[in-house]
């Protein structure tokens, strides 16, 4: 009798763990990032852009270079200079209305921190993406959409700790929506590639 017990109830718990795994699946869209100008590896950037997007149940994957014709597909290059006429605190840009391509001005970045480039990178990468995921052309009032970051969010970038205000947190999800992401119940969403 305890043995059809363990029996049943491992056939339940397997249904239900079954089910939750279903219910996590979701659409991707693909991040296509360029190589970093001097830089011998992008990883560590990846990896904190993706830690980033993680505390709000985002998760990213990368693919080196240009993109296959996916419909999703995020398309990050750098330029070693910004273009003449960009405002002077511009690190980079999104088009988000075309919901496809960001450019980072590797110059400005570098120049912000040059003993930390990664990590402001991956911060100014995470504003960009955030743009495209979005859908709209804004900047919050505080954490990591901010339009201008001063010495305090400096600093949270330093210590890992600037994050997205709710207002952006919600803006991304239904940016994801309309890019026909499917969202789960339980609300950790995949951005994929690689």
């Amino acid at each position: 009798m305890r043995l059809g017990t363990l029996v049943i109830a491992a056939a339940l718990g397997t249904s239900a763990w079954a089910a939750e795994a279903n219910r996590m699946k979701t659409s991707d869209v693909t991040l296509c990032m360029d190589a970093i100008p001097g830089a011998s590896q992008r990883w560590p950037v990846e990896m904190m852009t993706s830690k980033i997007f993680s505390a709000i149940g985002v998760k990213l994957d990368w693919r080196n270079g240009s993109c296959p014709a996916a419909p999703n597909a995020i398309k990050i290059a750098f330029a070693m200079q910004a273009p003449a006429g960009f405002s002077p605190g511009a690190l980079a840009y999104a088009r988000p209305y075309e919901g496809i391509h960001i450019v980072v001005f590797y110059d400005r970045v570098r120049r912000m921190h040059p003993s930390r480039i990664d990590q402001f990178m991956a911060y100014v990468l995470a504003h960009e993406i955030a743009h495209i995921l979005e859908g709209v052309s804004r900047h919050s009032t505080k954490g990591i959409m901010k339009a201008n970051w001063d010495g305090l969010d400096g600093f949270q970038i330093v210590c890992d700790s600037l994050l997205f205000a709710d207002e952006d947190v919600e803006l991304i999800r239904n940016g994801l929506r309309s890019r026909g992401v499917t969202l789960p119940a339980g609300g950790a969403v995949q951005i994929a590639g690689r």
